[in-house]
């Protein structure tokens, strides 16, 4: 009797508040037992941020990784008006007698609402596993030949390890943050694409290309390939069958990046740059020298030829020689009348424009070659990836010099946007070498007030030219040479580029012909 009056108050008291929650009513199996609306209101929203919050400890199948995630972390965020409309709805909707049902099922414990994730972020969730897989994802490791006591055989694939995201993300959401169960991750395993029985059938072509060293020489210049330095030649290639996708065969080739550097070094240490012969009014007053030069415009073909025969097991071939043409020693004619055969005294400067590039060093070779010194002024946007070239022209006794960020004409820039090259041009050279310029040369010579006044004040000195030759244009070898010694005196500045052979070719003789006038370089 007792029991069913309580009921009777409680029925009463549903009735009575009619705007309320029900009493009884659970959400998330938590009972609400708040009377005032306000009460329900906040209970309610500590039960969403205590479940939104509460971190959950993780792990990582196959691993040792352990951790703990939220919720919130995950991007769930519960709508809490559509929540607490759904808690008021239960007991004071439908007929009566649906709202006494209600109320009296709500009372014994059968009324509860769950939060089902409708404010779940899936995206932020797969942002999550991914960077989980960055910590503890492994990738699939390729079968590869490799030595072992000089012998070459196979080093077996394995599979490689990845979060399962749709799985893990399942799994999460399963959870009751509240009973502090470990959640344990799925994975997914990754075959590799090149396995050992793959790779078996062409071990025999392996062995046979790493058998022995192989030297690779031109002219007097050598170097010598041990058997893992074949062996990381070696590269493999998957091959699927026209008629049947799934079935896979492997191919053997060369890397020709790798061979690339290996006989280019061989050949630049091979390679002579020709000295050129100065005649001035038919009589010879410099003997120059004959150059050498790969043969062929790609060199590795000779190495490729004989890394085939011995794949092939045609024959064993131990050395392979590239072959090195000559360079005959240019011809520079001066006229009788001409200024350079006259002789002079005093200093003349080098200068070499828009580095860093593909010919700075060569252009540094020959500077160190001659001991000879010169301002090279860069241009900004060139120096990523050049460090080291900036590094040796500061290490070798050259001056860096600033020549803008990117080549404009700077007297069609506002100030700031003179003081923009300029001056980042000033950070980049800075970082990378160490020093910061404190000469600037204007791109085209173009120059105006507010040029020099942003130059001072970033205490450069703005440095032109006297000698042009034009070496830009590629007008030949011989004309960059007889322009600049046809036109030089003393204190001349001549201006170079690092952009074409010609002036690497030009360079030697250019020197030369300054030194037989009897002039001085730095």
């Amino acid at each position: 009797m007792l029991g069913a009056a309580v009921q009777v108050v409680v029925l009463g008291i549903n009735s009575y508040k009619n705007n309320n929650i029900t009493l009884g009513v659970r959400l998330n199996d938590h009972i609400l037992g708040k009377v005032t609306n306000q009460d329900s209101r906040e209970q309610t929203d500590s039960i969403i941020n205590t479940y939104e919050n509460t971190t959950i400890p993780i792990a990582v199948e196959g691993t040792n990784y352990t951790g703990r995630i939220t919720l919130r972390q995950l991007g769930e965020k519960a709508d809490k008006q559509k929540v607490y409309a759904a808690l008021l709805d239960i007991g004071h909707s439908g007929n009566p007698f649906e709202q006494l049902m209600d109320q009296n099922a709500s009372l014994f414990g059968g009324r509860n609402i769950s939060l089902d994730h409708t404010g779940f972020n899936n995206a932020l969730a797969q942002q999550y596993i991914t960077t989980l897989n960055e910590k503890v994802g492994t990738k699939p490791v390729d079968a590869r030949f490799a030595l072992n006591n000089q012998v070459v055989g196979i080093y077996p694939d394995a599979k490689g390890l990845t979060v399962d995201a749709d799985a893990a993300i399942r799994k999460i959401l399963g959870a009751n943050p509240e009973d502090g169960s470990l959640v344990i991750l799925p994975v997914k395993l990754t075959p590799a694409a090149i396995t050992s029985p793959l790779l078996q059938p062409l071990l025999y072509q392996a062995r046979n290309i790493a058998e022995e060293p192989l030297t690779v020489t031109a002219s007097t210049s050598k170097i010598t390939l041990s058997q893992e330095d074949l062996i990381n030649l070696i590269v493999l290639n998957v091959v699927s069958d026209p008629d049947n996708k799934s079935k896979l065969t492997i191919r053997i080739s060369f890397d020709e990046l790798k061979l690339n550097s290996i006989v280019n070094d061989v050949v630049q240490q091979a390679a002579i740059a020709p000295e050129s012969t100065i005649v001035n009014g038919g009589q010879i007053i410099k003997q120059g020298k004959d150059g050498l030069k790969p043969a062929e415009t790609r060199p590795i073909t000779e190495v490729l030829s004989g890394l085939l025969k011995r794949q092939n097991g045609q024959r064993t071939v131990d050395t392979i020689d590239i072959p090195m043409a000559l360079v005959p020693s240019p011809v520079i004619e001066l006229a009788a009348n001409n200024p350079t055969s006259r002789t002079g005294t005093g200093m003349i400067r080098l200068t070499f424009d828009d580095g860093p590039g593909t010919y700075t060093e060569q252009v540094l070779d020959v500077l160190k070659k001659y001991n000879v010194h010169a301002t090279f002024y860069v241009i900004g946007r060139n120096i990523g990836g050049h460090a080291s070239t900036l590094q040796r022209i500061r290490n070798e006794g050259h001056t860096l010099g600033n020549h803008s960020l990117t080549h404009s004409d700077l007297t069609r820039l506002s100030r700031a946007g003179i003081l923009h090259e300029l001056s980042t041009t000033q950070t980049l050279v800075q970082q990378a070498s160490g020093v910061a310029p404190t000469s600037f040369r204007p791109p085209y010579g173009a120059q105006n007030q507010a040029v020099r006044e942003v130059a001072a004040s970033l205490g450069l000195s703005v440095d032109l030219w006297s000698v042009d030759p034009l070496d830009w244009s590629q007008p030949g070898t011989n004309a960059i040479v007889q322009r600049v010694l046809s036109h030089d005196n003393a204190g001349s500045v001549v201006l170079l580029h690092v952009l074409h052979r010609q002036t690497v070719d030009a360079l030697p003789s250019i020197i030369e012909g300054i030194r037989t006038q009897g002039y001085t370089l730095e």
